[in-house]
């Protein structure tokens, strides 16, 4: 039920942003987006509350592992993964040029 509350902003935030171009569009996208970053700003906050309070229950119940880790997860920095490039036959390309010829050939429209 809460996701659907969330989601509706968002819905209508895609529709209205294809009206952006008439007066009254661009009022009703202004006011819906700002509806949707709130609910967001709303919804991380709660989030990190609910992860705080976990913390101090792990402290309080002697698991300074489970505080440890919780706190961890909460202030870990995304990471972003590498990704090799292959040929058809599933051999790694490092040459430039042979990356470049197989994006263009696996991109063409």
């Amino acid at each position: 039920m809460d996701h659907e509350r969330r989601s509706k902003p968002s819905r209508q935030k895609r529709e209205l942003k294809k009206k952006k171009h008439e007066r009254e569009g661009v009022r009703s996208y202004k006011e819906v987006s700002l509806e949707v970053k709130l609910s967001t700003k709303r919804a991380m906050k709660t989030k990190i509350d609910n992860k705080c309070e976990e913390i101090e229950n792990s402290l309080q119940n002697n698991s300074s592992k489970n505080a440890f880790q919780t706190a961890k997860d909460l202030t870990k920095t995304k990471q972003s993964g590498t990704t090799n490039i292959q040929n058809k036959d599933r051999k790694c390309l490092t040459e430039k040029q042979h990356i470049l010829e197989r994006w263009t050939y696996s991109h063409k429209g």
